[in-house]
């Protein structure tokens, strides 16, 4: 549980299996193309 979402959320409501975190320089085509 955090940032006030109930436990489960993401990975059982959306399916998010991981989390990236990016470069600040890094757009969000620079990330498609990768």
């Amino acid at each position: 549980k955090h940032a006030g979402v109930s436990e489960g959320k993401y990975t059982k409501g959306l399916g998010q299996l991981n989390l990236a975190f990016t470069y600040p320089q890094e757009d969000v085509n620079s990330i498609a193309l990768t």
